[in-house]
């Protein structure tokens, strides 16, 4: 071996060349940290929402042509629970919510011999659904939901005649006046992104689209009868607490 170099070891010179390619094997020998794990998505949890709902009633005559659509607008609050279990980066559960829709409205429309006024409220509420989501980046949280609900809904229709014939005889008052003020179920689907916050805290937003069945509305005496059916659309964002 010349003067210029020395060597340290059996293998290694002591040359600077030698010691930066030494680092750089090494470097690349030494094992790939992998990358950090997803935040824990499962077990209970609760919390509560808050929104902006629209909609509209879509009231159909029984055995008639006739369609009156009023739209609405209002606020959506609500509380919920659930439980869920993280699988990998597949999160699945299921949540109950009950909350209050401030949403109705009416339209009024003439007809023949008269007019006819028809509209619908909506106001407590509540879901069943399940929940099923994909974990899409650390602790960010993309799902979807399916489930039930129900809310307690008003639902009237009313013909004013004005004329002697009481528009042309479909009925025997001047005012018939069929409404339905009962609990009516449907059926909801939505989905929304969710993040852990630090300290078993989560922020969501979630969307939501609720359609009531059909509800019939009948007169006591005699007049149309209608079918009230409501398609509700909501969006809210809500804070949650994991146990």
């Amino acid at each position: 071996m010349s003067s210029g170099s020395k060597q340290i070891g059996p293998f290694i010179p002591a040359s600077p060349h030698a010691a930066y390619v030494a680092l750089v094997v090494a470097s690349l020998a030494a094992p790939i940290a992998p990358p950090a794990a997803a935040g824990d998505w499962s077990g209970p949890y609760a919390g509560v929402s808050l929104g902006y709902a629209a909609g509209d009633d879509e009231a159909q005559e029984i055995n008639g042509p006739r369609t009156y659509i009023p739209d609405f607008s209002g606020f959506i609050g609500s509380a919920h629970i659930g439980w869920q279990r993280q699988f990998q980066n597949i999160v699945a559960g299921v949540e109950v919510e009950a909350g209050y829709l401030d949403l109705g409205s009416d339209v009024t429309r003439d007809v023949t011999g008269g007019s006819i006024t028809s509209g619908a409220d909506l106001g407590a509420y509540g879901t069943l659904t399940g929940r099923l989501g994909l974990v899409i980046h650390s602790d960010w949280l993309l799902y979807g939901r399916a489930g039930v609900a129900f809310a307690k809904l008003d639902g009237k229709t009313v013909q004013t005649c004005t004329g002697a014939d009481l528009c042309a005889g479909a009925q025997s008052t001047a005012v018939s006046s069929a409404e339905t003020d009962d609990t009516s179920f449907g059926l909801v689907l939505g989905g929304g992104i969710e993040r852990q916050l630090g300290d078993n805290w989560t922020g969501r937003i979630d969307y939501q689209f609720i359609n009531f069945r059909d509800e019939l509305a009948l007169p006591p005496i005699d007049g149309p009868g209608w079918e009230h059916e409501v398609d509700v659309h909501a969006i809210k964002v809500g804070i949650s607490r994991k146990f």
